[in-house]
Order: C-alpha cells, then structure tokens, then sequence
C-alpha cells in the first residue's frame, strides 16, 4: 500500500482518538457537607458573599430571576398563599443574623417557597446562614441530582455549605420537603459561592487531556512504522 494512502488512515484514527479523548463521561459529582461556617470557609478559599445589605426591602414576583453576587435568584410560592421570597429589612424574625436578608414567611397556612440559584458561572461551592422560625416546614437543597435534606433546622440559626470535590455545579434548588400550619418566617444570609476549592480537582483537567495525548503518540508511532515497512519493502525490491 503506497504511504499516500497510509496516512489519511492515520490521520483518521488520530482525530479519532482526541475525538474519544475529549467526551466526559457523566458521573455523579461528590459532595462534602459543612455545618460549620469556619470550616467551609476554610476548605473553599476564596469566595464571593452576597449580605443583601444593599438591597431595598421588596417581595419578589413569581418566576422572576433577581440577580445578586455570583447568582440569579428565581422565587416561586408554595402552598401557602403569596409565600414568594422577597428582602426582607433588618430584624425580621427569618434573620440569621439581625441584618436584612432574603426571607419568606407569615403569609398563610401551607409550605414556603421553592427557589432556584442560577450561578454566573460553574461552581465548586455553595453556601449560606439560615434560620427557620416554623416547626411544620421542611427544606431540601439539591445539587446536580444530589439531594441534602432538611437543610434549615427549625428554631435555629446555622449554616450549611456543599463543596464538590471532583466537579462543578451550575444551578441549586431550594423548596420545602413538608409544610403545616401557617407558614412562619424563614431567611438564608450571607450567601458563599466559589469556582475553586482548596483540594478540589476538576475530574476533566488534567484525565481529560491524557487520553488525547496517549491517541497522538500511538498515531505517530503508527505512521512511523508504515514508513519502515514501505522503506523495507522498497529495499527488498
């Protein structure tokens, strides 16, 4: 076979080869959980925070997407009649910590908001301060298919943060798990987003890019032998 013919094959089977090198596989990202605001922060580095100070009190409308540091937020109600989240001044009941705050709450009998973060960009961490006032309701956080729930204790002020160890997140949702009664006051402060995290290996950098190298040397090492064989053949003859 003449080396004209050779090299397109080749070439083929290379392009081949970084073609298969460059799909991610789907997996399920891993996730570790902090209760402790000092130990999230120091497991993810860097973050940005978003305190809601800077904010005039209002309520949300419905399915509308408010953008604040490093995300969108999108509100919906619940069962309870007009629970769509808003800002909520200082000293509201929901507040984490005294100062205004993203919060719901005291607006009829049934289950609070369901809320959608949309991040600016792929995301390794999240979390936020939280304090739930109402003993009937619920809330469960979701992260690319991983499911944490009842992530605001009721009758009390705490944290909870998800780092994922091997990937990124672009949306987290955050809607009630069970709901009785009036709908009491409820608010999430102080909310961390991060890119990075101290530990944290992106699963496509650097295994992504081995499988491409590895199909351009054995490219190369096949073309270097089809040249062999024609150079002893020619010499045979």
């Amino acid at each position: 076979m003449k080396l004209s013919r050779i090299l397109p094959l080749v070439g083929g089977a290379a392009l081949a080869a970084l073609a298969v090198g460059f799909e991610k596989p789907a997996q399920a990202l891993t996730f570790n959980v902090y209760t402790s605001e000092a130990a999230f922060q120091a497991a993810v580095g860097p973050t940005q925070v978003e305190d809601f100070q800077s904010y005039a009190p209002q309520t949300f409308a419905s399915g509308v997407p408010y953008s604040f540091t490093g995300f969108d937020f999108t509100s919906t109600p619940g069962t309870a009649p007009g629970s769509t989240a808003g800002i909520v001044p200082a000293g509201g009941a929901g507040s984490p910590n005294g100062s205004a705050y993203l919060g719901w709450g005291a607006s009829g009998s049934g289950g609070g908001p369901s809320s959608i973060f949309t991040f600016a960009g792929p995301q390794a961490a999240f979390g936020f301060q939280y304090r739930n006032t109402d003993p009937t309701d619920s809330y469960n956080l979701t992260i690319a298919g991983s499911s944490f729930p009842n992530v605001l204790t009721f009758s009390s002020t705490g944290f909870i943060g998800v780092v994922a160890t091997d990937g990124f997140f672009s949306v987290a949702d955050l809607a009630y798990g069970a709901s009785g009664g009036i709908n009491d006051p409820a608010g999430i402060d102080n909310v961390y987003t991060a890119t990075t995290a101290v530990g944290s290996v992106p699963f496509d950098i650097p295994g992504g890019a081995t499988i491409p190298a590895i199909g351009s040397l054995l490219a190369l090492g096949a073309m270097r032998k089809a040249r062999k064989s024609l150079a002893s053949k020619a010499i045979a003859n």
